[in-house]
């Protein structure tokens, strides 16, 4: 069977303290999309090895997410070896969670092959061990985020309405590097409550903290931004810290335009109001 691996987008990310941990905390809002990596499981009598296609994942075996969250679950439930296939779409260092929904689908899909029975938070627990924004790839809803971005609410979004053009320049930004000169601000009004106002107004109240310095260090990205208004978007954004700008579309508005040197993906479904299981397809 292969098993989706589900992207995100980020609906406003505001970095508003720098933590003693070294970390920073956050306020955002997680919400799946339509974009998928792909991931398949089998047993093997050899030792336990990734087969990435698709996408380069840039990483060695032993800090590969998939991996590690192997490791948490193999070592405390005695897990056997196994073949891991990693099909990649979800580019990386492009702010839409791919590496942290392959690592957490991952967790899932282990506890749903061995019957290990983990509840959600246990789930949760072991995901926060791998990454800050990997616990939110447990849940099936959107949610506000705060702290590390690991500390979550629950919250009704739906987006039926819309649809996504998501774009991708030919370049990546590490997260360590997003990070280094962030403006530290607090949104200005509560976050759960500008996600309940109209998609058009987002405009002028919800906003990305890394688009200030991302947009001097790289035009391209304040261009493409540009673009996707001009071009009829709502709403339009970076996504995390990563080079991704995705804008948000009325459902019925149609998308014909392409930009040099990027990746586009139109017509992406704004999935989050989807109650989902692993979603398996049958090959």
């Amino acid at each position: 069977m292969l098993y989706l691996s589900r992207a995100k987008i980020n609906l406003g990310l505001y970095v508003t303290n720098k933590r003693e941990d070294g970390f920073h905390d956050i306020q955002t809002i997680f919400c799946h999309i339509g974009l998928y990596d792909f991931i398949e499981i089998y047993r093997t009598d050899k030792d336990t090895n990734i087969f990435n296609s698709g996408r380069e994942v840039g990483c060695s075996l032993e800090n590969n997410l998939v991996y590690k969250a192997y490791l948490l679950l193999r070592d405390a439930y005695h897990l056997p070896n196994l073949k891991i296939y990693l099909y990649k779409y979800v580019p990386v260092g492009a702010g839409l969670g791919g590496g942290s929904a392959n690592a957490a689908l991952t967790l899932l899909l282990l506890n749903k092959l061995f019957n290990l029975n983990l509840s959600e938070e246990q789930l949760i627990n072991f995901a926060r061990m791998l990454g800050s924004d990997c616990a939110f790839f447990i849940k099936n809803n959107p949610v506000y985020a705060y702290e590390k971005g690991d500390k979550m609410e629950d919250i009704e979004l739906n987006m039926q309405n819309y649809k996504l053009v998501v774009i991708k320049p030919d370049f990546e930004i590490s997260t360590a590097d997003a990070y280094k000169e962030v403006l530290i601000q607090s949104p200005p009004m509560d976050l759960k409550e500008i996600i309940k106002l109209p998609v058009e107004e987002w405009k002028d109240v919800l906003s990305n903290n890394f688009e200030d310095h991302m947009f001097k260090k790289y035009p391209a990205l304040k261009k493409i931004k540009e673009i996707l208004y001009t071009r009829g978007a709502v709403y339009a954004s970076m996504t995390g810290s990563g080079s991704a700008i995705y804008g948000i579309f009325r459902k019925e508005d149609r998308i014909n335009f392409q930009i040099r040197k990027c990746s586009l993906w139109k017509d992406v479904a704004l999935s989050s109001f989807e109650k989902l299981i692993p979603k398996d397809i049958e090959k």
